[in-house]
């Protein structure tokens, strides 16, 4: 039977412990120097924006004392190390770097040795914000005799926009995302999404809007309406005949309000000849949103008053 000696066994073990110790705090006070790839975030002030992006990747040196290096901020991508440019910053050098770094590295006697910094020149532009109108890019239909009531709404039709003003200055309206609405037969009042912005560098102050397409019941309606003539300007010319029905489909909130003052039919004549052909006659006037079905005779006949047997 092998006996144990316990307290040699414990005094081996302390000793190593002892060495362990000894080696760890040497390897920790010693100076030494290290590579790394930290994050930079660049900060503008409110009325300027950095175009070609905020964050970059910079790879530096640092000399220090193992102990200080381990504890070094590691200036992740979600923790970037943070620069604030002046109104006039064109550059971002390694001096700027150094000098936002150095505030933290100098508490703990830890030297920047070396940076490498890929960006040399920045492209900055001037903030600016303003309103354009909201445009509806979806599509709708109709059930049978059923259409617009008045013009489709968007509440608010306008938001403001705020980005590099290169960007903002090209942009005169902003569409909402395509949303169809089929065979419709009653007032719509949904809300709709806004598109979302091409670049990150553009905000807007709301992405979505109320969308109204006002619906009502269409009747069919007809007008007798006189006919002139457009393209001579010649008082001899008699048409026959000189009065057209025209019918129209029509909603029934504006069914008794509409008058022939509201149409114009007219036929063209070009020059001062009369052709031995029929005229088509053209309605270049009527009332928003009625919906011309026909109109009657479509064609008509002109002549010279003085010609006229």
């Amino acid at each position: 039977m092998i006996k144990i000696n316990k307290r040699k066994i414990i005094s081996y073990f302390i000793f190593v412990a002892l060495a362990t110790l000894f080696w760890i705090s040497t390897v920790l006070n010693k100076k030494s120097s290290y590579s790394k790839d930290i994050w930079i975030e660049l900060i503008t002030p409110d009325s300027l924006v950095v175009l070609n992006g905020n964050t970059f990747k910079a790879s530096v040196t640092l000399e220090g004392r193992g102990m200080d290096l381990i504890f070094e901020k590691r200036h992740s991508k979600k923790d970037p190390l943070k620069i604030y440019l002046s109104a006039k910053a064109k550059t971002v050098s390694s001096d700027d770097i150094i000098k936002s770094l150095s505030k933290e590295t100098s508490k703990r006697n830890i030297i920047i040795k070396n940076i490498i910094f890929p960006l040399k020149a920045l492209s900055i532009d001037t903030k600016i914000s303003k309103q354009v109108p909201v445009k509806f890019t979806g599509k709708y239909s109709f059930k049978n005799l059923f259409g617009l009531k008045s013009g489709i709404r968007l509440t608010p039709d306008k938001i403001t926009i705020t980005g590099p003003k290169t960007y903002v200055d090209k942009i005169t309206e902003w569409e909402t995302k395509n949303k169809t609405f089929d065979k419709i037969s009653h007032t719509i009042k949904e809300i709709i999404k806004l598109q979302d912005p091409v670049s990150s560098k553009i905000s807007i102050s709301q992405n979505e809007v109320l969308l109204t397409i006002p619906v009502e019941q269409f009747t069919e309606k007809k007008m007798m309406v006189p006919v002139s003539i457009a393209g001579n300007n010649q008082k001899d010319f008699e048409i026959l005949p000189s009065i057209v029905e025209v019918s129209f489909l029509i909603g029934l909130s504006r069914f008794d309000s509409i008058e022939p003052s509201d149409f114009k039919a007219n036929i063209y004549v070009e020059g001062d000849s009369i052709k031995s052909v029929s005229y088509p006659v053209s309605i270049i006037k009527k009332p928003k949103l009625a919906s011309i079905q026909y109109t009657r005779p479509g064609y008509v006949d002109v002549y010279l008053k003085n010609n006229q047997e």
